[in-house]
This record gives structure tokens, sequence and C-alpha cells, in this order.
């Protein structure tokens, strides 16, 4: 039975463990770059509203 786990299920745990930490990492870099992307997103709106608006006159939040 130990030789039956060795040899046909440790090796493909090994690989799905290795492609999990690839998809985890992945996942990680595309939430980054959608929270930039807002970032930048309401930076441009606050730049915006801020010169269209009245001097002395900022964005609500």
């Amino acid at each position: 039975m130990f030789l039956y786990f060795y040899f046909y299920i440790f090796p493909f745990s090994l690989f799905f463990h290795y492609r999990f930490e690839r998809w985890q990492s992945a996942r990680h870099r595309v939430e980054q770059d959608i929270g930039e992307a807002l970032r930048a997103t309401a930076r441009m709106a606050d730049g915006h509203a801020r010169r269209a608006a009245p001097s002395g006159v900022g964005m609500a939040w």
C-alpha cells in the first residue's frame, strides 16, 4: 500500500500542489493589477473633478 502511495499518488500530489501555487500567484498578480487600475481611475477622476470645480471645491471624499 505504501508503494502504491509513494509511486502513484505522491507524485501527482506534488504536481497539483505546484499547479495550485502557480494559480494562486497568478490570481494575486491579477488582483494587484485590478487594484492599481482602480486607484489610477480614482486619481484621474479626482483630478478632473478638482480642475472642473470652482476654486477651493474638492470631492466629497
